[in-house]
């Protein structure tokens, strides 16, 4: 009940956001009575330059209430770390400063208004026509007031309304599916929100969607990486799987690659042998088995998880038969991801056989500058030896004749103290030679 359907505050309280930010004459016609509220705004029906138009005004002192309710949160953070087991010590602080981000991005409408303007851009080549975000008046809007287009439309979940305007539920479900899965895998930009209250169909069978405030955004990397994920997990490829988990940040790179395996492969005959599997059942599978390694799930991927398990659960009450991983098997096929990712593949294993092919063309070459160093190395060696040894033997040699010179010196002194010094002095000689040849 509380998705689109809580409390309205009274008007007088809106109206001077209204005249600070845009004017509150600036509009042609202003309806005081909202069509929509939610926790953090409320939406109204207005005329502005002769279309018609929805206004969403932020509720007044709801940024200063969430940032005292922030505060709370962070006090009480210490105190449940003291109380929880020390690997759910990071997934306990990644949760509270998500939620921060996001609940502070949502009260920001100028970046609500930038994400529609993307969004819109994107599926504006859709040739099936078959998404519609409504337009931004951009001169009416600021960081508390968001105009825009306004579009009617039937609210998704009401499958008898949808039957008796003419549309059919199972291919309503299947337009929503393939536009989340293009905006996750082909655009990196994505509607965050995906509860009935944000989804609706429009007189011509187009899906509407409301409410971007809780909007995410992949990186290029990261969107590969998600693409990659689940061409893996469709493919039951458990290495490709535990890859991916790695690349995204979501497994620690030293985990026990066996362990891990040992444990997907379990889910996966866990989930295959079940009649019905759902995404949810998925996610709960692979978190709860991998509760025990250093798993963690970032911001940004845990933001895509919830729209795939609220999209889920709409998309199956419009059909009760809806299987999740059939269709993202289908999309991935249609839009060439699987074809993509075969001559990726290819590309790769063309690129390790000819660095292999050169490899041994090359191997002869190195294999003579090899030997040839060798040879070379044994010639300087044996050289070196050479010199070495002859370095010792003229060091011998002068040790010899110094001795040999001392010896003679001293058996002369006897005889002629003259020839006495004359040996003596060449004995210094040989010495000194002895020792300019030992260095």
């Amino acid at each position: 009940m509380l998705q689109d359907a809580v409390p309205p505050g009274p008007y007088r309280e809106m109206i001077p956001s209204l005249a600070s930010d845009i004017g509150y004459h600036s509009y042609d016609d202003f309806d005081p009575k909202p069509i929509a509220a939610g926790s953090l705004a409320q939406v109204y029906h207005a005329t502005y330059q002769g279309e018609q138009a929805a206004v969403k005004v932020r509720r007044p002192g709801i940024q200063e209430l969430i940032e005292t309710d922030l505060q709370i949160i962070r006090r009480l953070i210490p105190i449940a770390l003291l109380l929880t087991p020390d690997r759910l010590h990071f997934s306990l602080r990644n949760i509270a400063d998500d939620f921060e981000r996001i609940i502070l991005e949502e009260l920001d409408f100028e970046r609500e208004a930038g994400m529609m303007d993307e969004i819109r851009s994107n599926f504006a080549a859709d040739a099936d026509e078959t998404i519609r975000i409504p337009r931004v008046f951009h001169d009416a809007s600021s960081e508390r007031i968001l105009t825009m287009e306004y579009v009617a439309g039937t609210k998704v979940t009401n499958v008898d309304e949808l039957k008796a305007r003419g549309h059919d539920p199972t291919q309503v479900a299947s337009d929503v599916a393939n536009a989340y899965l293009a905006m996750g895998l082909e655009h990196g930009v994505y509607h965050g929100d995906p509860h009935p209250g944000n989804i609706a169909v429009d007189a011509t069978g187009r899906i509407v969607f409301y409410d971007f405030g809780m909007s995410g955004r992949f990186t290029p990397a990261r969107q590969s990486s998600v693409v990659n994920l689940y061409l893996a997990a469709v493919n039951r490829d458990v290495d490709a799987i535990i890859d991916e988990l790695i690349e995204l940040g979501a497994l620690d790179p030293d985990a026990d690659r066996t362990a891990v395996k040992n444990v997907l492969q379990l889910v996966i005959e866990d989930l295959e042998g079940s009649e019905t599997m759902s995404w949810q059942q998925i996610i709960d599978e692979v978190i709860g088995m991998l509760h025990d390694f250093p798993f963690r799930i970032p911001p940004d991927v845990m933001l895509a998880i919830r729209v795939g398990t609220i999209s889920e659960g709409v998309l199956r009450q419009l059909d009760p038969e809806f299987d999740f991983l059939a269709t993202t098997r289908v999309f991935l096929r249609k839009h060439g991801f699987v074809e993509r990712a075969a001559h990726m593949k290819f590309i790769e294993m063309r690129s390790e056989f000819e660095s292999s092919i050169w490899a041994l063309l090359r191997l002869p070459t190195k294999l003579e500058r090899e030997l040839d160093a060798r040879e070379r190395d044994r010639n300087q060696h044996d050289q070196f030896t050479v010199r070495y040894q002859q370095r010792m033997s003229r060091s011998l040699g002068y040790a010899i004749l110094t001795a040999g010179t001392l010896i003679g010196s001293a058996i002369l002194a006897t005889q002629s103290s003259t020839y006495a010094a004359i040996g003596i002095l060449i004995a210094l000689v040989f010495l000194i030679l002895f020792f300019v040849s030992t260095h």
